[in-house]
């Protein structure tokens, strides 16, 4: 999966990790929430 969508490195990191694992990415980023379908803020 490309992750185009930021150059943060920081983003990168913790969205690739959560892509591996398989997990949900608990985010306040708006950035991140629209482009990676494991992001979710309640």
């Amino acid at each position: 999966m490309g992750l185009s969508w930021t150059h943060d490195p920081f983003d990168r990191l913790i969205a690739a990790h959560a892509i591996v694992a398989d997990a949900p990415l608990i985010t306040a980023d708006r950035t991140i929430l629209a482009h990676l379908p494991l992001a979710i803020w309640d």
